[in-house]
């Protein structure tokens, strides 16, 4: 069965598969950069809105924003890897507003990217460093 199926492939047909394989590994290549980034990114998008819906908990509860030490290591009520974004509170948390900043890591694709949001939900790429 095996040599049957080897037998019946004409040098044409390999040509296209290797062809479909090189454009396939071309593009993968140029693009990894973006694919990256944009993965990195994430990690700062989803670390916002976790502080974003744990600070819309704690502000039912308590009538006011909590400052992010103590939602992270106090309370423990959001896990934040920091792996590729280092995040603090970018003002004072107060009853009626809050300020959540996250800045990329240095040596990253992300490095100077500056990620903000606010107790409207107001999630805000302030310095963009990917380009795609």
């Amino acid at each position: 069965m095996r040599k049957g199926f080897w037998k019946g492939l004409k040098v044409i047909e390999l040509v296209i598969m290797a062809a479909i394989a090189a454009m396939l590994l071309g593009v993968v290549y140029f693009r990894y950069d973006s694919f990256a980034c944009r993965s990195m990114q994430s990690e700062a998008k989803f670390s916002l809105q976790e502080i974003y819906a744990a600070q819309k908990l704690y502000h039912r509860e308590h009538d006011r924003f909590a400052s992010l030490e103590k939602l992270h290591i106090e309370e423990g009520r959001v896990a934040l890897p920091q792996k590729y974004y280092v995040l603090s509170d970018a003002e004072a948390p107060s009853k009626d507003t809050f300020k959540v900043i996250a800045r990329g890591v240095a040596k990253t694709l992300v490095e100077g990217e500056i990620w903000t949001i606010d107790q409207k939900n107001n999630l805000l790429n302030q310095n963009k460093v990917c380009k795609h």
